[in-house]
């Protein structure tokens, strides 16, 4: 039997020791659900709020991929994949043929949460251009750039 949660360190160390070279002295003899069955008397183990909060940090820590404080704008791209240079900031000076950003975003999930121990990770992804406006006091469309044509096939049929 196990010791108290109150007991000393090295007597909580020494019977997870003795525990341990119980449960591979007979993992020859018997198959992993008895072995898990046997632990699971002798420590009583509840996963449900740990699941829990796995699950719940998982969200934020996808919910944060969009995070604006976490995009860095990359590139312009056009229907073929190949990124375009701006001549301007210049609305007025916008290149034709651009219809996706690329972001370049960086999470890292400690920030939100100490346990976390996954390392920062940095990845990029494309979102294409509005290519029409709608007018609210006009109540009509404007087609602000061509439709899109397939110029070449791409990752996921995003070009």
């Amino acid at each position: 039997m196990l010791d108290q949660v109150s007991a000393p360190a090295w007597k909580k160390a020494a019977g997870f020791d003795e525990l341990t070279q119980i449960v591979f002295s007979i993992t020859d003899t018997h198959n992993v659900v008895d072995l898990v069955t046997l632990i699971s008397q002798e420590i009583p183990i509840a996963t449900n709020a740990p699941f829990q909060e796995a699950q719940a940090e998982s969200i934020t820590i996808m919910k944060s991929t969009f995070d604006i404080r976490n995009l860095c704008a990359a590139a312009f791209v056009n229907n073929a994949g190949f990124v375009i240079k701006l001549k301007s900031e210049d609305l007025d000076d916008r290149l034709e043929g651009i219809r996706y950003f690329c972001f370049h975003c960086k999470i890292e999930p400690a920030l939100d949460d100490k346990r976390v121990m996954q390392p920062a990770f940095n990845f990029q992804f494309s979102l294409k251009l509005p290519q029409h406006v709608y007018h609210v006091n006009d109540e009509c469309v404007k087609v602000v750039g061509t439709p899109r044509k397939s110029v070449m096939q791409g990752i996921g049929g995003l070009f």
